[in-house]
Order: structure tokens, then C-alpha cells, then sequence
């Protein structure tokens, strides 16, 4: 079923938020009378870098490679981050929940962190620029050339 949006008065905007793999209906109609009416569209998830250099990988790869980069977690909220470089740099398609149960970690933990660093919710080539730590660049970092090198293996 199609949307009809009609935008009036001088300054009327109209924003839409959407993740990367939502689909736009192609069958709605936008009328925008004010004067300085204005629309927008945006999309979240993997930047064209990171869709490009997407690898899918067996759980049995991305657990192995959490062993090898342990010298580099500081916390158990470390898992957060490597849930989000399978995420966006392997193809893992599972929630967080699922993450939590399959890498072991305590129920809540990937939620929690997300809440405590938002900038976690953009690709991870957006990170740097965004406010996240040295500490995670190198985690990030580390856990992607361990899961390479496994697969090579």
C-alpha cells in the first residue's frame, strides 16, 4: 500500500532513517507546497569499502580468531566489538543475542557496550572518525588479519 505525504508551511521537512537492507516503496507520493520544503533520505550500514571487501566465514573461523587476538581485549565488552567486525567485514548475519550465545559471552553484553558507545551502531571504517579508541582500532585491526590468516591456513 502506497503513502501519500503532503508537506506544507514554509519550513516543513520530512526525513526518513532506514537500514541498509530495507527496501524504499517505489508506489508513495511526496507533495511539498512550502516554500523551503525539503526531503530526505538516509541509509545506515556497511560502507561501499567494507560491502566490496565482505568475505562470509563459518562460525568455527570467527571463534578460533577471538582466541588469537585475546591479549588485545581489556574487558569482556570487548566481544562487542569483534561482534560488529563479523558484522560488517564477514558476513555474520546472526543478532546480538545469537552472537552472545555462539561466542560465549554473558547475556546483554553486546547491548550494554552498544549503549555506551554509539558510534558502534556505523561501519567500522566510520569508527576512527567517530570517537572510538586507539585500543579498538588495534582490536578491530588484529581480529580481521586473524580471521585472514586462519582461512589461509
Amino acid at each position: 500500500m502506497g503513502r501519500k505525504i503532503t508537506m506544507t508551511g514554509s519550513n516543513a521537512r520530512y526525513i526518513e532513517h532506514r537500514g541498509y537492507d530495507a527496501v524504499p516503496d517505489e508506489d508513495w507520493e511526496i507533495l511539498m507546497e512550502g516554500d523551503e520544503a525539503e526531503y530526505q533520505e538516509h541509509s545506515y550500514g556497511p560502507s561501499e569499502s567494507i560491502a566490496q571487501k565482505r568475505t562470509e566465514y563459518g562460525l568455527t573461523e570467527l571463534t578460533s580468531g577471538v582466541e588469537k587476538v585475546r591479549p588485545f581485549f581489556w574487558s569482556d565488552s570487548s566481544m562487542a566489538f569483534i561482534f560488529c567486525v563479523c558484522r560488517d567485514c564477514f558476513n555474520y548475519a546472526n543478532n546480538m543475542s545469537q552472537f552472545e550465545r555462539e561466542f560465549n559471552c554473558r547475556e546483554g553484553l553486546v547491548s550494554n557496550t552498544f549503549r555506551n558507545n554509539p558510534y558502534m551502531y556505523l561501519p567500522i571504517d566510520k569508527w576512527g572518525q567517530n570517537g572510538a579508541k586507539e585500543r579498538v582500532l588495534r582490536l578491530v585491526e588484529a581480529y580481521k588479519t586473524a580471521i585472514k590468516e586462519h582461512s589461509l591456513e
